[in-house]
């Protein structure tokens, strides 16, 4: 499956493989499937963003996909209650964005302004509204809030925070875990489905387990990124088509062997891994995340990217780049 890469003037989106994708949706192992509500503007025609990243271990999301995709799955929040009030929370931050943007270097003083609310990490439930609500804004308004856009954030960001224990530790029943719906992504017509097994996790030291779909606040509303998880499942073909490849650029290049390679713009091919290469790379996958030290990391990331080029080996030719394990 072939598909166009997409280009966004959002800052946080360049540098990314980007493509469309049009739906996202849970499907059970006897083939129903459903459409979560607030996933993949849900009963829009306009779908959502994915960016392809080899160097994102789990499945990513902007916070309000994160929230809405693990209370579709049926998640318990292990956090009942927030330690702050929703409403005064958010008024604080576009309160101090707003000042922010008024002074005489806002990009730089808008940027501290989580920081100097919440603190350094960037993981903690503050911080995570705090770089949502500014990101909203900032697609609202494109940098110059208005009244308007204003009162809109608060309403959005408000509703955004009552779901915040959502957004991280977020449980499920061990025992029930390869009863979890697939989660689909629809890209160019296709539908590529991501197991429980890739998306839900167990602590070694809890033995509980959790969500492994990470909330990154600063991503724009819609967006998701599709890191190992997805990608050691389906092989992926970068090419650049006729643009130029940036001159530090170390990712890995492929074609189709068959001369289909984009003759315009740079897009992404996806096809899939053979049932003994998926078993292989689900292995050590798990490995990886049961280990968590940095070696095992190592190795897992090293293995599972040999696996990718492997199975496109049939399909591919490698262009002159530097490969990027």
């Amino acid at each position: 499956t072939w598909v166009d890469v997409v280009s966004s003037a959002d800052a946080t989106s360049q540098g990314y493989w980007s493509i469309p994708i049009r739906q996202i949706q849970l499907q059970q192992g006897g083939g129903s499937s459903s459409n979560p509500a607030g996933v993949c503007g849900t009963g829009s025609s306009t779908g959502c963003t994915g960016f392809l990243d080899s160097g994102t271990s789990q499945l990513s999301a902007s916070l309000d996909q994160v929230v809405a995709i693990n209370a579709a799955l049926g998640g318990v929040p292990s956090i009942k209650q927030l330690p702050f009030d929703c409403g005064t929370a958010v008024q604080q931050i576009l309160t101090a964005t707003e000042q922010a943007l008024s002074s005489s270097n806002p990009s730089q003083v808008a940027n501290q302004v989580c920081g100097d609310l919440y603190g350094a990490d960037t993981s903690s439930l503050g911080a995570l509204l705090c770089n949502a609500v500014q990101t909203q804004l900032s697609a609202d308004s494109g940098g110059s809030p208005t009244p308007t856009t204003v009162s809109r954030a608060q309403q959005q960001g408000t509703t955004l925070c009552q779901q915040l224990p959502y957004a991280t530790k977020v449980t499920f029943d061990c025992n029930a875990i390869t009863q979890l719906p697939d989660i689909s992504f629809n890209i160019g017509g296709s539908n590529f489905a991501v197991p429980a097994q890739q998306y839900a996790y167990r602590d070694p030291q809890s033995l509980q387990c959790y969500s492994g779909i990470a909330a990154m606040g600063s991503l724009p509303p819609n967006t998701w990124v599709l890191g190992d998880a997805f990608m050691h499942l389906y092989y992926t073909v970068f090419d650049f088509g006729n643009a130029t490849a940036p001159a530090d650029s170390q990712e890995t290049f492929l074609v189709n062997a068959g001369g289909q390679g984009s003759s315009s713009g740079p897009r992404v091919g996806l096809g899939a891994l053979t049932p003994a290469e998926r078993a292989a790379a689900a292995e050590l996958y798990q490995q990886g995340l049961a280990s968590k030290s940095s070696d095992a990391w190592s190795l897992a990331s090293a293995a599972l990217s040999v696996l990718r080029l492997m199975a496109a080996s049939a399909a591919c030719v490698l262009l002159d780049g530097t490969v990027e394990l």
